[in-house]
């Protein structure tokens, strides 16, 4: 298996986050996707933080243009509202426990 040896464009990131981006790019638009895009808008802030330890927080708008970079601008669509970031996923849990039937 070669070593994927790609540049990161931000590497505060890492490869993970590239890899969940790609993936978004390639599923069905949707309430999946969306749920889905908002967790990497969560999980790219807590990133950001770690890697800013002079910053206690990041804009969305922040998170939104990095997204629409990382994508090629194919997930600009005003889908990632990227909340919820109090050290923990919050917003995404909320958002699955309405998805739950009954």
């Amino acid at each position: 298996m070669p070593y994927n040896d790609k540049p990161l464009r931000h590497r505060h990131y890492g490869r993970i986050v590239m890899n969940m981006v790609d993936k978004a790019v390639q599923m069905e638009d949707g309430e999946e996707k969306t749920v889905f895009i908002n967790t990497i808008a969560n999980h790219m802030k807590k990133c950001f933080v770690i890697w800013n330890k002079d910053k206690d927080d990041v804009s969305t708008d922040t998170i939104v243009a990095d997204i629409n970079e990382l994508s090629e601008g194919k997930l600009h669509d005003g889908r990632c509202r990227g909340e919820g970031h109090e050290g923990d996923n919050a917003n995404v849990e909320k958002q699955q426990e309405e998805q739950l039937p009954g």
